[in-house]
């Protein structure tokens, strides 16, 4: 199974429009938003836009998106993989928000941001 992943989209509707063009590409089977999804300036065409997609999409409810929204297509992953919101601590941002893409090993396990597709820190642009 490939799985599409997009994090902090932040109603970045522009961006979020520029990545699918990506995904879309790409072909996946289904689309993981690691959440911050909605909040921003466009959340309703969003939303919209990633339910109005030909693949599944699953979604996991960030900090940003608690005032926002309850639940968006359940939270499920058929494929047995851990999504989390964050980073588990172990980005060097006091934050612990990276919002940007890095991909580390922690031992045997394998750790990928996927970085924000609406408002990254450091380098602008959208991943």
């Amino acid at each position: 199974m490939r799985i599409a992943v997009i994090s902090d989209v932040h109603a970045n509707l522009p961006a979020l429009r520029a990545v699918l063009a990506d995904i879309n590409a790409a072909a996946p089977d289904a689309v993981v938003s690691c959440g911050d999804l909605a909040a921003g300036p466009f959340p309703h065409p969003t939303i919209d836009l990633l339910r109005g997609l030909d693949i599944t999409v699953y979604c996991v409810r960030g900090n940003a998106d608690r005032a926002m929204i309850e639940t968006f297509d359940g939270t499920a992953d058929p494929a047995g993989i851990l999504m989390a919101w964050a980073s588990i601590q172990l980005t060097r941002d006091e934050r612990g928000h990276a919002h940007m893409q890095f991909d580390r090993q922690a031992g045997r396990y394998r750790l990928v941001n996927a970085g924000s597709v609406g408002m990254p820190y450091g380098q602008s642009g959208a991943y």
